[in-house]
């Protein structure tokens, strides 16, 4: 993303794994000049209008991970009337410390399913949560792993929820008009 994009911001959990993909990354930030936070339970950002409300990882998670997928940022999108709950690859047990602390603040109109679709994350308490209207899945097409996993996708579907497919479907559009009082899917 940094080669082939401006990238004006980035903001990461900050969790120094010390792999090459990530210090590439960190040296491509500072070369750039690009602005880089620390994405923390209880920051706000404010772009455009946009709030970005971050939920996850909390200063103890950071401390003592025991899966580093679990300290990835979990972030509310919040546009006027219009939320999208990203949840980047947290797995249940951060979904469960989320639905503990924000209970129905976790409602959202579109939910990114957590770690692509795996069988650890969407679990049904928080589903019932956050109550999507559109559970948005990014998955590799054939991918290794088998994401999105079928019980995952059962979940979602004795639910009644409508689900977008990277791996499927492509790139995954939203439009959400001014204000966001109204948004809709734009099909591929």
């Amino acid at each position: 993303v940094m080669r082939g994009m401006d990238v004006e911001r980035v903001i990461e959990p900050g969790l120094p794994l010390g792999s090459p993909v990530y210090l590439e990354t960190l040296r491509a930030v500072e070369e750039r000049g690009t602005a880089w936070s620390a994405a923390r339970q209880d920051r706000r950002l404010m772009m455009d209008g946009i709030e970005l409300a971050f939920l996850w990882p909390t200063d103890a998670a950071l401390r003592h991970p025991e899966d580093v997928n679990d300290v990835s940022a979990v972030v509310l999108l919040r546009y006027g009337g219009f939320s999208a709950l990203l949840t980047g690859d947290a797995s249940q047990g951060v979904e469960a410390a989320l639905a503990a602390r924000y209970g129905d603040g976790l409602r959202a109109d579109v939910l990114k399913a957590g770690h692509h679709g795996s069988r650890t994350a969407s679990s049904p308490a928080f589903l019932d949560r956050v109550r999507p209207e559109l559970v948005v899945v990014s998955a590799g097409a054939r991918n290794r792993y088998g994401h999105p996993h079928r019980e995952v996708l059962d979940r979602l579907a004795r639910r009644r929820i409508p689900v977008a497919r990277t791996d499927l479907d492509g790139t995954v559009s939203i439009e959400v008009d001014p204000g966001g009082a109204e948004w809709r899917r734009i099909e591929p």
